[in-house]
């Protein structure tokens, strides 16, 4: 007859009485499963648009994020306004990009490939059903923003590659041509994870699944 060391005898019933006195999913953590606020990022160039989506800036970070309704997110950086006052276009006024929600339902195509990036695509944002003069855009000299250790570059708009823009073009055709867009600086004292960014985009004036 086989006999079960004492050792092994003992470590049986612990593992018995945790997963009689353990929630499900604390014993599932406890083994190395990944909790739904923890989902793991999806990397860029994986990141497949879709309805719902919403689009998020952290402007102390200079981070961009989309974020699904149902689940998964994906991060970028971004380059957001100056923090001085600029005077630009007959305009003298605060660079930094306002702290806000947004929607986007305009995208024009302007002539001037240097602030506007190659293909001059500019989405612009809307506040409170009003049209204001910020948006979302690249620029010539993009890859040079981005090397920057603050990215505080624009005239307050938000700037992207030209890769990430077409990403955006993508989530706002997908969303009947609209995006939900929030500006926030400083997310979370805490990590940056799903529950977070959904719990933010919630607050765009357009509704998320």
């Amino acid at each position: 007859m086989f006999f079960y060391h004492p050792l092994i005898r003992l470590g049986v019933a612990t593992f018995v009485l945790v997963a009689l006195i353990q929630p499900t999913s604390a014993l599932a953590w406890s083994f190395g499963s990944v909790l739904p606020s923890e989902e793991a990022e999806t990397p860029i160039a994986e990141w497949t648009a879709k309805e719902g989506d919403a689009f998020i800036v952290d402007t102390k970070t200079n981070m961009g994020y989309l974020v699904h309704p149902d689940r998964g997110y994906t991060s970028f950086p971004v380059v957001t306004g100056q923090r001085r006052a600029v005077r630009y276009i007959g305009r003298t006024y605060n660079a930094t990009t306002p702290v806000r929600s947004w929607s986007s339902g305009d995208i024009h195509v302007k002539r001037d490939f240097t602030t506007f990036g190659s293909r001059g695509i500019f989405i612009r944002l809307f506040h409170e059903g009003e049209k204001t003069p910020y948006g979302i855009h690249s620029h010539k000299y993009v890859d040079v923003m981005m090397a920057r250790d603050d990215r505080f570059g624009s005239m307050g708009c938000v700037i992207v590659t030209e890769e990430i823009l077409d990403i955006i073009l993508d989530t706002y055709a997908k969303n009947a041509d609209t995006l939900a867009v929030v500006t926030e600086y400083g997310l979370t004292d805490a990590k940056v994870n799903f529950e977070v960014l959904k719990e933010i985009a919630n607050r765009s004036s357009i509704p998320q699944g």
